[in-house]
């Protein structure tokens, strides 16, 4: 589900790469020197917060917490148009078609 979100914004890897490239320069120190950064972990923990059991959490919710962190990810996937608010809306609408997650 992640892909056909990011699709229908028109939004592809390289797109992404060329925002994350930008946002290199103010990059956030990582937690310890080493690992993954605060922003990461807040994704995470967000993600699993979207879900009620921890196997139904999917792309589309780390995609959703990622939007909604407060960060590079956040600011690169803003620049690109893209929202928590539309990723949830378009979450919900693919949960209501037929066969949908």
């Amino acid at each position: 589900m992640r892909a056909r979100i990011l699709d229908g914004h028109g939004i592809d890897e390289s797109k992404i790469r060329a925002g994350a490239k930008t946002a290199i320069d103010r990059a956030e120190t990582s937690v310890e020197g080493i690992g993954p950064t605060a922003e990461l972990k807040q994704a995470v923990e967000r993600a699993f917060g979207e879900v009620e059991y921890p196997g139904d959490i999917g792309t589309e919710h780390l995609l959703l917490a990622l939007a909604a962190c407060d960060g590079a990810s956040n600011q690169v996937l803003r620049h690109l148009g893209l929202t928590a608010d539309a990723i949830r809306t378009e979450i919900g609408a693919a949960r209501r078609e037929p066969g949908g997650p």
